[in-house]
């Protein structure tokens, strides 16, 4: 059908008005070359006469004047006329085309706010509008070619002029004439829809047509859509159809397009989500600056750093350092490429390192060059290939042929040592069945108790005869175990054989010796029971000797110590002082070699057994301070004490420690001449619970070269033993050392140079403690005999003992503090006196070792009758062993007090089990004990003390607390009424009052 022809295309305005113009004058002057050419020879022949011939001439001028002013009216009006009618269409066109741009430039807008449907009822009103419709639809063509789908009608076509209800999707072959578009792939136009052919008739319902256009949308050779408008009043041109065509396409392109994006961001959250929710860690990082871009929840998790931490990092942070260089290798030489199945490195943020398989995937992130990177950590199942590994080798390389057979008995696996056995290749035996391998000599039985084990699924051991490829015989002893599976299912057994042709042989040849060697087995055999017996019966003998040695040295030395105690309280001489002084200083020299002796005895027999407190190091240290200062200061020597573990509080046995440190120190002082003895204690190990310490001792003593370092640490050994040796001692306090610091987990040593000096050293392992107990202030005897006879005056104490000369100095140092002391030379006068009016007893102090009833058994007596269930018994006893205080623990005794008796410790012991008196009127006075006679302490003392003491309150050092408790007798004696504000301020840990305390005392004194 042909259409009306469309505007021509406008022509600019002023090319218009020059035509014009130009036709008009052209006209003029070809109308005016005739008439002059003409009117002057047909008035030539007319007229004759001149002067009727002028008047002609002004007749014809006039003429020609309104002839020419008639035509360029005619004509003026008749093109302007046309120009006007040409402008106005111009203007038409061009609003029509700036109409249709718009429309077209506001689509992309609407289809942002609006869904599919909306916008193509938006579109196709805008079509209806720009071609001036009244009705209009949109169908979208499927890939065959062959089937539609109804989109929609515009929304002005259901409200006015359709109400027919239809498919929305069917075959080509059942659409009307509109649907040529597609049939013809080319836009159709109907301006007179009631005579066109082919039509199908409407349904009913459906909008009334006149006229219609229907264009098709062309993409990759394909119809995708079919856009059609109608019912226009006036007949449709080619204008029409190029307005329809360009927006259903331009509607077409935003449709696509938002579909695309709709695809693209459900593609994107898809792989987000695939990306966030894969279970193995994975990352974006950008290639330029390794910067992480994006992480997933599982790398978040496997390498324990938060996500926004992640963005801050990079590459190198996950790598340990000495891998960060192949990193940047790799980066560089494969910036673009994939990889696969790399292995590197990784760091955790808690600094383990895994091993993981590296896949990553080049990419551009966010306009960034990057690359996706999964990571498998492959840390354990790296680990168990290299143990499948080694025991694969272990199996190869075995010395015991290994054959692996299926369940059917086929051969699958032998190892070298079957080939080397055999004479066997592996080729040659693999699928077939041991069998082979049988020389006909083995027992029946032992091939039926083989399969029965098998059939049972048990492991199988026995000798097998067979024979090699060569055909020489051997023997095999061979284990059958089944392989099971994790179902428990048995698909394989191995078999462990051993070629013991060898040992059978020499079995037989032994036989013939065996008989002769038993009997002298079992003569050996006995003669190694008498003497394990007679050995066992000297070490108990041995233990009973020094058991016995203890208990007769100590009775005498209790009575020497005491009464020596006891006059040094009485008299005032100072010579009397001086010797009793040296009585007490001979007697605890004898004493420490006594306790040398026996703890060897201990530690020898393995019975050294240690105690666990907590313990400032500073106390320790300091308590050996104190003991060996005044030797120190007697020979000239300064004696140091160092460490950056003196405040460490630990869990161990202090005793013993100290007893190490103490044998060093005084083995310092003693071959020391000049200069200085240094304590010094290091951390040197640290765990989270337990720490290795290491106390030093050195001195600028004598020195010692090579051989006699060597020598060291032996019991009874000495630098010098000959009988003229300067220095004396039994030479077995370095020995006592070194057993206890391997008992407390460490080890001992010594560097030393002749004339320079030595430094002994040992290690010790002790538990770390994190909580301080309070640090109490040990009492001096004087203040612990203050309390004594302040609360307990008066209280019936009884005194057990069967040596009267003990009995003596015990009633003595009793009744000094006020106690009511009753003695008894057994444990049955103790019972009687118990038994017998008046029988008030507060507290018993039991011998052990007494005749006719000993403690124990008094003791046990005492907790058997009413009265004595409750009664405190404290045991005295010069048995020092271990087994002696257990044993006094298990008969009910409730301390122990060892002789020879040392008042303070009775003293502190007394005031643990005393029971408590009554509240007495607060008008009564108190009783006092008038203290032991005392003497200044040294000056040099005093002054090392008292600065020590003050540098360490300046640094709020707790070692504070320990060296004061360390020199109370000497602080009590310099510091008077001082003492006592000062070790509350100490014990309330005031160290800036403390010092402040000290400085005032300095300016009073001074």
């Amino acid at each position: 059908m042909s259409l009306p022809t469309e505007p021509a295309a406008p022509v600019p305005r002023d090319h218009t008005a020059t035509r014009v113009g130009l036709k008009i004058a052209l006209s003029y002057a070809a109308f005016a070359m005739l008439w002059i050419v003409f009117s002057d020879q047909a008035v030539a022949w007319l007229i004759k006469d001149p002067d009727q011939l002028v008047l002609a001439s002004t007749a014809k001028g006039a003429l020609f004047v309104l002839i020419t002013a008639l035509g360029l009216f005619t004509l003026s009006h008749r093109w302007l006329s046309k120009a006007t009618h040409d402008l106005l269409q111009e203007q038409n066109t061009i609003a029509h085309f700036a109409k249709r741009g718009q429309a077209m430039l506001a689509l992309p807008a609407a289809a942002e706010t609006m869904n599919e449907r909306a916008f193509l009822q938006h579109g196709l009103a805008l079509a209806e509008g720009l071609t001036s419709s009244q009705i209009s639809f949109i169908h979208f063509v499927n890939d065959d070619q062959e089937t539609i789908e109804l989109v929609t009608w515009s929304s002005g076509t259901l409200a006015h002029y359709c109400t027919a209800a239809f498919d929305s999707h069917y075959a080509i072959s059942q659409a009307g004439i509109w649907a040529n578009a597609l049939r013809q792939r080319a836009p159709v136009v109907f301006n007179d829809y009631a005579s066109a052919t082919g039509k199908h008739g409407l349904p009913e319902g459906h909008a009334h047509l006149n006229r219609l256009i229907s264009v098709p949308v062309l993409q990759g050779g394909l119809v995708r859509m079919m856009a059609g408008v109608g019912n226009k009043a006036s007949d449709y041109t080619e204008a029409d159809v190029e307005t329809l065509r360009l927006m259903a396409e331009a509607i077409w392109r935003i449709v696509q397009q938002r579909r695309a994006d709709a695809a693209l961001q459900s593609s994107q959250a898809h792989y987000k989500s695939l990306f966030d929710s894969n279970p193995l860690p994975m990352w974006v990082f950008d290639l330029e600056t390794l910067r992480f871009l994006s992480v997933n929840d599982a790398a978040v998790t496997h390498y324990g750093y938060s996500r926004a931490e992640f963005m801050t990092m990079t590459l190198r942070d996950i790598r340990p350092a000495e891998d960060v260089p192949r990193l940047l290798d790799d980066i560089r030489l494969n910036r673009t490429g994939r990889g696969n199945g790399v292995l590197w490195r990784h760091q955790l943020k808690d600094g383990s390192i895994r091993l993981v398989e590296i896949a990553s995937h080049p990419l551009t992130f966010e306009g960034r060059a990057a690359k996706l990177v999964l990571a498998y950590d492959v840390t354990e199942r790296e680990a168990t290939q290299e143990q499948l590994s080694k025991l694969s080798q272990a199996v190869a390389q075995s010395p015991e042929s290994v054959v692996i057979t299926n369940t059917r008995a086929e051969i699958e696996y032998v190892n070298d040592a079957f080939v080397l056995a055999t004479g066997y290749q592996p080729h040659e035996v693999l699928g077939l069945n041991p069998k082979l391998l049988q020389s006909g000599n083995t027992p029946k039985r032992t091939y039926d108790d083989l399969w029965q084990a098998i059939a049972n699924g048990q492991m199988w051991r026995g000798e097998f005869y067979n024979k090699r490829k060569d055909g020489s015989e051997y023997v095999e002893f061979a284990i059958i175990t089944p392989l099971r599976q994790k179902d428990g299912r048995i698909t394989h057994y191995v078999a462990v054989k051993e070629d013991i042709t060898e040992k059978e042989h020499m079995g037989i040849e032994l036989d013939g010796h065996r008989h002769h060697l038993e009997e002298l087995v079992t003569q050996r055999t006995l003669e190694l029971s008498q003497a394990r017996e007679e050995a066992d019966a000297a070490s108990q003998s041995k233990s009973v000797f020094l058991a016995n040695m203890s208990h007769e040295i100590r009775t005498p030395m209790n009575a020497i110590m005491g009464l020596s105690h006891l006059l040094r309280h009485d008299t005032t001489s100072k010579a009397q002082m001086d010797k009793l002084n040296k009585i007490d200083s001979a007697c605890r020299h004898l004493l420490s070699i006594i306790n040398d002796v026996l703890d060897i005895s201990k530690i020898e027999a393995g019975k050294m057994a240690l105690e666990t407190r907590q313990f400032q190091i500073a106390e320790v240290m300091g308590n050996v301070h104190t003991l060996m200062e005044p030797d120190a200061l007697a020979k000239g020597l300064a004696l140091e004490l160092h460490g950056e573990a003196l405040s460490l509080w630990v869990q161990a046995d202090a005793t013993r420690l100290r007893q190490a440190l103490l044998n060093l120190v005084s083995n310092a002082v003693k071959f020391t001449e000049t200069g200085s003895v240094t304590m010094t204690v290091t951390q040197v190990a640290a765990g989270d619970t337990h720490a290795m310490l290491r106390f030093e001792v050195a001195d600028s003593g004598i020195g010692m070269d090579a051989d006699t370092v060597s020598r060291l640490f032996q019991n009874f050994e000495q630098g010098d033993a000959s009988t003229t040796r300067k220095y004396g001692g039994t030479g077995l306090g370095l020995a006592i050392t070194r057993s206890l610091a391997q008992l407390m987990g460490g080890a001992a040593g010594v560097t030393s140079t002749p004339g320079v000096g030595s430094t002994f050293w040992f290690t010790t392992r002790v538990i770390i403690s994190h909580s301080l107990m309070g640090l109490p202030l040990q009492a001096v005897a004087t203040e612990s005999a203050q309390q004594l006879l302040a609360q307990h005056k008066g209280q019936h104490v009884v005194v057990a003992d069967d040596n009267p000369l003990n009995l003596e100095v015990a009633q003595e140092m009793l009744s000094r503090v006020g106690l009511q002391v009753t003695t008894a030379n057994d444990g049955q006068q103790v019972l009687d006196l118990l038994a017998a009016p008046p029988s008030h007893i507060d507290l018993i102090l039991m011998d052990l070792q007494m005749p006719r009833l000993d403690g124990l058994q008094a003791t046990r007596a005492l907790r058997a009758l009413p009265r004595g269930k409750a009664l405190p018994i404290i045991a005295l006893s010069a048995s020092a062993f271990a087994p002696d205080r257990q044993a006094a623990r298990e008969a009910g005794m409730n301390d122990f007090v060892a002789k020879p008796i040392v008042p303070e410790t009775l003293y502190a012991t007394l005031l643990d089990w005393l029971p408590k008196m009554a509240t007495e009127s607060a008008a009564t006075p108190q009783a006092t004990v008038a203290p032991c006679p005392t003497h200044m302490p040294d000056a040099k003392l005093v002054h090392t003390v008292m600065n020590q003491l003050d540098h360490l309150l300046g640094q709020s050092d707790t070692a504070a607390l320990a060296l004061f408790q360390q020199h109370t007798d000497t602080l009590v004696a310099v510091l008077g009424d001082d003492f006592s504000l000062l070790t509350t301020q100490l014990q309330q840990f005031a160290f800036d009052k403390a010092q402040a305390t000290l400085h005032q005392h300095k300016k009073t004194t001074d």
